[in-house]
């Protein structure tokens, strides 16, 4: 199976590049990128060609490609389509809210679940209704763990912060 990466190849300069995509393991999901965000910190700073040399290692992301400055894999901010994985997740679509170490504006966090239908725009003119509620208990614990299985920054995050790193989960509506 193969898919698209976006890789940052020149100070402003992106292009979209062909990937080979391995079969889930167990326990693990595979999410098809429905849409994606660049960052206004860090990934605005690869974006422009603009890490320092002293925070190429601390800025290493689990799932970056390449090498700072260029030509280099990175991102974070994504909500995707579950498509392997447990039967009650395959076709949900998930996204873990977060803002780097401070976790995400939680005004916004707690008008998410109060809403009954929310549109996720992505690039251009797609876009998806969805319901949108926050995880709690039992599947935000399992949830979140996944998270961070692949991506272990998100545990650093939830030490940087005294609250409870919400997972909104949404819920497409056909």
């Amino acid at each position: 199976m193969h898919g698209k990466a976006l890789w940052y190849v020149a100070p402003g300069r992106a292009e979209l590049r062909d990937e080979p995509v391995s079969a889930p393991k167990p326990g693990e999901l595979q999410v098809r990128a429905l849409y994606s965000a660049i960052s206004r910190g860090t990934e605005r700073l690869v974006h422009a060609g603009r890490v320092p040399a002293s925070e190429y290692a601390r800025m290493r992301a689990p799932m970056m490609g390449g090498a700072f400055p260029f030509p280099v894999k990175y991102g974070y901010a994504t909500v995707g389509r579950v498509e392997a994985g447990p039967a009650e997740l395959r076709g949900r679509i998930r996204g873990i809210a977060t803002e780097a170490n401070r976790g995400a504006d939680r005004a916004l966090i707690a008008a998410l679940p109060r809403l009954e239908v929310i549109s996720v725009f992505g690039v251009g003119t797609d876009t998806i209704d969805a319901v949108a509620s926050e995880a709690e208990g039992e599947a935000r614990d399992r949830l979140f763990s996944a998270q961070v299985a692949r991506s272990p920054q998100f545990a650093e995050y939830q030490k940087k912060t005294e609250r409870t790193i919400p997972v909104i989960v949404l819920e497409p509506i056909s």
